[in-house]
């Protein structure tokens, strides 16, 4: 739907966002439809489509389940998991 140009209905919850989001202290849980409940409450309905993507790609690109860039991540500073290490 994002890439259609069309509202997104949701924030899109995969294992990366999954990941990346509890990482980030900004959801707690683990069942994925609370996990998009809390991301919904958070983020402005009209940027849904863009911050499931974006965090999709942190996950994918930079916060690697192995090997994660913290060095490198745009939200270092911000990041619940690097503040405890």
């Amino acid at each position: 739907m994002n890439e259609l140009g069309l509202k997104p209905e949701d924030v899109i919850v995969d294992l990366h966002v999954v990941r990346i989001a509890l990482q980030l202290g900004i959801t707690q849980g683990s069942n994925r439809k609370n996990l998009e409940k809390q991301l919904m409450e958070q983020i402005d309905p009209k940027d849904w489509g863009k911050a499931g993507m974006a965090i999709c790609f942190l996950g994918r690109e930079t916060c690697r389940p192995t090997k994660p860039k913290c060095e490198e991540c745009v939200m270092v500073k911000v990041c619940a998991h690097t503040k405890t290490l």
